[in-house]
């Protein structure tokens, strides 16, 4: 029966924390400029950015995620930049891609205060490098591919939106014993 009751408050009452939040997939297909979708990937065969618009309903903390890999050539990692509305995020948003494209995908996470309405975010290519004439092909060109992109968040919903019930409700405190 708790079991039962847990799941049932969870759905009549959002409370969102570190553990639980809404997720938004901001589909690859959106970025422009198009015809970089490939395989189910954006794909950078040059320097370039791409960009792609996203709404949020409330002001808050949110979380971007994106997975990406990278072929590298060229003897430095591959390079992506990342903003939000000709705005950086609060910690470094130029992210070294060490990986291989055979291997694992990382996930790159960078976090920025929104205000609620539409927004645009744009993911760069800084570095490419080609040498045709390399003798091993896999170091020939570098490339970046994204995999995909999620929007995480708001860490905390504003207090005005909730009901007098849910006010109630959260600001309960248990306390052992």
């Amino acid at each position: 029966y708790l079991n039962a009751a847990e799941q049932i408050a969870e759905q009549v009452v959002y409370a969102p924390n570190a553990d639980n939040q809404a997720e938004k997939v901001i589909q690859l297909e959106q970025f422009k400029p198009t015809g970089l979708v490939k395989d189910g990937a954006v794909r950078f065969y040059t320097n370039g950015k791409v960009m792609a618009e996203f709404e949020v309903p409330f002001d808050g903390k949110y979380q971007l995620r994106i997975k990406v890999d990278a072929d590298q050539a060229g003897g430095v990692d591959a390079k992506m930049s990342l903003q939000i509305d000709d705005f950086e995020f609060e910690e470094n948003t130029k992210f070294n891609i060490s990986s291989l494209v055979e291997g694992p995908r990382i996930e790159k996470t960078a976090y920025k205060q929104l205000r609620a309405g539409k927004h645009t975010v744009q993911i760069g290519f800084e570095n490419d490098f080609y040498n045709p004439t390399a003798t091993e092909p896999s170091k020939r060109d570098r490339i970046l591919i994204v995999f995909s992109v999620k929007l995480v968040g708001p860490e905390r919903l504003p207090q005005d939106i909730l009901t007098e019930l849910q006010r109630e409700i959260l600001a309960v405190k248990v306390e052992p014993g």
